[in-house]
């Protein structure tokens, strides 16, 4: 195959997601929930969200959130290239990508929140609820990732586009140049 790199993700982007993978699994899988490491583990999630959220304004190219198109006419078009097994080569995130992303985030913000509450009003309150909501939050995240990973993996298959060499390097190698 003749192909083009095309720079897709910002080395800020990847490292950002390289390093809340490493912290969701250290917590989720790893630590002993409720531990100082857990804690402090968790408060860098949400400060790496944070600082995303941020980037995301300010950032150039598939990273700035002025890329996000939610309309009805974007998960049309989306569809279509699916259908057709030809995805855009040069893209960031389709309007699925985003919308996980942006749960995602809202996930680790209540996971921070939750955690959070959960220290701090144990004492006077108890911590059955937070403690639960804190856990449904940790399972519907991990659901999220999981539905994140076999995405990936289909659209790279059906959609014949790599998602994660752009993950690791930044570029792309499309079949065609875009014009």
């Amino acid at each position: 195959m003749n192909g083009v790199r095309v720079y897709v993700w910002d080395k800020v982007v990847r490292i950002f997601h390289w390093t809340l993978a490493g912290l969701f699994v250290t917590n989720y899988f790893v630590l002993e929930p409720g531990s100082n490491v857990h804690e402090w583990i968790g408060y860098s999630a949400v400060s790496l969200v944070l600082l995303r959220i941020l980037y995301g304004f300010y950032a150039k190219g598939a990273a700035n959130f002025s890329q996000i198109n939610f309309s009805q006419s974007a998960f049309r078009a989306h569809f279509s290239h699916l259908k057709q097994r030809s995805l855009p080569q040069n893209a960031g995130h389709n309007p699925f990508g985003w919308l996980m992303v942006l749960v995602m985030f809202v996930l680790f913000i209540w996971m921070g929140s939750s955690g959070f509450l959960l220290e701090e009003t144990d004492y006077f309150f108890g911590s059955d609820l937070m403690e639960q909501l804190h856990k449904l939050g940790a399972d519907l995240l991990f659901i999220c990732v999981c539905l994140h990973i076999v995405a990936v993996l289909l659209i790279g298959i059906i959609g014949r586009v790599s998602l994660i060499a752009p993950m690791l390097t930044g570029y792309r190698k499309c079949r065609e140049a875009k014009k």
